[in-house]
């Protein structure tokens, strides 16, 4: 299964390396939770969707997506037909929202496996909006002196023995819990 992690990382520059350090250890072989990783991947975009809803409302991003999935349906079996969607969705997304009112990257249809991500893919932490941020995990990367040999991470669910449990966490308390008022989330796609 792939599942959307948020990665904290205290810097912007070098934000690979934080990344792979902040995941170091984690893997299933290591009793952790995730085998391979890749940034942004199946939730490249989510920043740019959390920043449009806020910006926009989210009625009117899933009215986009809505009218998208009834004219052509988000299933593809080619990078050709993925090309063809992207153009498609932008064509959905710009009946809605006009270049003036966003010109930024299309938050949807793109290259999964692109090395690094894109550049939505990290988002400044004053730049979470409160209500939309989302994701299955939220791992905090070492922080100096004061979580040297400790990183934090955090799940949506957990497994307690027979279910997988709702842990009602909210990513942008725990942030504030520990005291992160700076630094970058990552996006990034885990699998295990």
């Amino acid at each position: 299964m792939h599942y959307h992690g948020e990665i904290w990382v205290p810097n912007k520059n070098g934000y690979r390396s934080q990344v792979d350090k902040a995941l170091e250890g984690l893997t299933e072989e290591n009793n952790g939770f995730y085998d391979w990783y890749v940034i942004g991947g199946r939730w490249s975009g989510e920043h740019t969707l959390w920043l449009l809803k806020n910006k926009f409302g989210s009625r009117k991003i899933d009215r986009i997506h809505d009218e998208f999935d009834k004219k052509h349906g988000w299933w593809t079996n080619s990078e050709k037909s993925k090309e063809l969607r992207a153009k498609q969705y932008e064509e959905v997304f710009r009946n809605h929202i006009s270049e003036e009112e966003y010109n930024g990257i299309m938050p949807a249809w793109r290259d999964n496996y692109k090395e690094d991500g894109y550049e939505d893919d990290i988002l400044a932490v004053t730049d979470i909006p409160r209500k939309f941020f989302t994701c299955y995990t939220l791992v905090l990367s070492p922080r100096g002196e004061k979580w040297e040999e400790e990183r934090k991470y955090y799940h949506s669910e957990i497994w307690n023995g027979s279910i997988h449990q709702d842990t009602e966490f909210n990513p942008k308390e725990i942030l504030e819990q520990h005291n992160i008022y700076d630094g970058f989330l990552v996006t990034v796609d885990y699998h295990n």
